[in-house]
């Protein structure tokens, strides 16, 4: 579990592999008594981008976060706060599929789109999120059947390379 802290607020959240936040300091004491889901955050006025933000920052790891956190800029900053809102905050905490899926998908449409740089991090959250190696390489493999063999073979590069880093092959 990771100790996640909101950078624009004083709450904490402590996250567990299923994303069920738990407030583990600076929250008022009756959220401390239970597990609260992304409903049970947001009616305590937690906000759908500080839910993204502590979200993000798990799935790409504190290091690229605190980078992306120095980066930010006039320019970027609407588009971030777009993603961390929507994308994490809203579309990620749905309940209707788990966050291993959501992974996969995203390996699978990165692949499609050709997106080496955001696959590169979405391969990296996928192994954080669960996935295993041969999930990783099984959804490429798919991919290449519809996506074409050029797209496939630049994802197994890419994934290649972050599993290679963080010594799982």
């Amino acid at each position: 579990m990771s100790l996640v802290t909101g950078s624009r607020t004083e709450r904490s959240y402590e996250i567990s592999f299923l994303f069920i936040w738990r407030p583990v300091r600076f929250a008022p004491n009756h959220l401390r008594l239970s597990n609260l889901c992304s409903a049970d955050l947001r009616s305590a006025g937690v906000s759908k981008r500080e839910m993204g933000r502590g979200l993000l920052r798990k799935i790409i790891g504190e290091s690229y976060f605190q980078k992306r956190e120095a980066s930010t800029n006039d320019f970027n900053k609407d588009l971030r706060a777009l993603s961390e809102e929507y994308c994490f905050g809203e579309i990620w905490q749905r309940p209707g599929l788990p966050p291993k899926t959501r992974s996969l998908l995203c390996i699978a449409m990165l692949t499609a789109m050709g997106k080496s740089a955001e696959l590169r991090l979405h391969v990296g959250g996928a192994i954080t999120n669960g996935c295993t190696v041969e999930e990783i390489k099984e959804v490429i493999l798919q991919s290449v059947i519809y996506c074409g063999l050029p797209a496939g073979i630049e994802a197994n590069r890419v994934a290649e390379d972050v599993l290679k880093e963080r010594n799982l092959i």
